[in-house]
């Protein structure tokens, strides 16, 4: 009778352990899924839609440096996490294509050449265009945790200096110095469609509404704005808008609430992302000197639904559904004219400044700044910049931060660090 109870006793207790350790793996999977996507599938702007937003758990104390790495170059491209690995850049120069660990900032793997644009991944690879020889440029697939190449499409001019690929439902997607709008098979690289001719604004693509839209015209077309088929290339729609100064060229566009939404100069525009009818439009103007100043505007970032933008004149929001303006962040912090992103994540906006430098530095933003958009609070400020060989008077501008849970991560002048709690 001992031994009956014993050998029951004993199941049981196995069937306990067995259960619980299914049970722990069942919720350590579940909760892998569960994870952001910006942590397993990322953009170079945040989502495929372009909307600079990360699904991240935003960084709100004033952060401490996790880890920095000197990156041996100045200009980096974008970055993006796959599989727990950072993948960027050097754009000019000998340069290369990177994995650094994104756990402690060692570099892992490189890949010769300088990278054109930036990296793009999707849940389990990295996509880049990097030099090949002279005119010849390489898109690549990229094995995350090795840096093995996995596919290769080599073609002269391929890629653009200001833009990354898009990855979108089993498609790579490119925009090209040689006029072409192209589509590829993400597992083999096999070209799907082209358009050639296309006169492109910005070389950066959005996906959304089931769509691929592109900031520029195809050939025989004066438009500026154009939606595509993304299974042919077929084009769905395209417009012509213009601002009030005559400049009619859009910078890159974002799809969210069944709108795209684009800045032109100092004005930005929403149309209906299925038919490209237009919704609404806002501009920024200020007095200066006796003037009414119209200041380039630059990137968007669109999160619980406001579109925001930055120019000279600070942070400006509009209601995404009626272009109703609902945000005001005045502040001269962003005086440079390249087009800095803004990154959302969680109801803070990360941006990057120059408030603290003195006139006499010039535009260049050297700081990076956490914003509580609820509150219009400033939650910490970090100065980015470090002097070195390639920037000696330490002004150099951080343009690409990637959120990441209680994170940020960012490029400064051959400088890669992470901040955190």
């Amino acid at each position: 009778m001992y031994d009956n109870d014993r050998m029951r006793l004993h199941s049981r207790s196995t069937l306990l352990h067995t259960s619980a350790w299914v049970f722990t793996a069942v919720a350590a999977l579940a909760a892998a899924w569960a994870q952001p996507a910006a942590t397993r599938h990322t953009n170079a702007r945040g989502t495929n839609a372009g909307t600079n937003e990360y699904q991240a758990a935003p960084l709100r104390n004033a952060p401490r440096t996790a880890w920095e790495t000197k990156a041996g170059y100045r200009d980096s491209a974008a970055i993006v996490m796959v599989s727990g690995v950072l993948v960027t850049g050097n754009t000019s120069g000998r340069g290369g294509v990177f994995g650094y660990d994104a756990a402690t900032g060692k570099r892992l793997w490189s890949i010769p050449r300088h990278i054109r644009g930036g990296p793009a991944a999707d849940a389990t690879a990295a996509y880049a265009v990097n030099d090949a020889d002279r005119n010849q440029f390489r898109l690549i697939k990229i094995d995350p945790k090795s840096g093995r190449v996995l596919w290769t499409v080599q073609e002269e001019d391929l890629g653009n200096h200001d833009a990354s690929p898009l990855v979108a439902e089993g498609k790579v997607f490119l925009s090209s110095r040689n006029r072409k709008l192209s589509a590829y098979d993400a597992a083999t690289g096999k070209p799907l469609w082209e358009l050639t001719g296309t006169q492109i604004c910005s070389p950066s693509l959005a996906f959304g509404e089931g769509q691929l839209f592109f900031s520029g015209a195809v050939a025989g077309s004066d438009h500026k704005l154009t939606a595509l088929d993304p299974e042919t290339g077929k084009v769905l729609w395209s417009v012509r808008q213009q601002s009030d100064d005559g400049v009619g060229c859009t910078s890159p566009a974002a799809v969210a609430g069944g709108l795209v939404v684009v800045p032109v100069n100092h004005e930005v525009f929403a149309f209906d992302a299925r038919t490209g009818a237009p919704r609404w439009k806002q501009a920024v103007t200020r007095m200066e000197n006796g003037r009414r100043a119209r200041p380039a505007l630059h990137e968007l970032a669109v999160t619980g639904g406001v579109v925001y933008t930055s120019s000279k004149f600070g942070i400006a929001g509009w209601r995404l559904a009626t272009g109703e303006k609902v945000f005001d962040f005045p502040g001269n912090y962003i005086a440079d004219s390249r087009p800095f992103r803004m990154a959302a994540a969680d109801g803070v906006l990360y941006f990057v400044g120059n408030a603290e430098l003195p006139p006499e530095k010039g535009s260049r933003g050297g700081w990076i700044y956490a914003l509580d958009l609820a509150s219009k609070q400033l939650l910490w400020k970090h100065h980015a910049c470090r002097p070195d060989q390639y920037d000696p008077d330490g002004t150099w501008p951080t343009q690409f931060v990637l959120p990441v849970d209680g994170g940020l991560i960012y490029e400064n002048a051959g400088l890669l660090a992470k901040l955190t709690q």
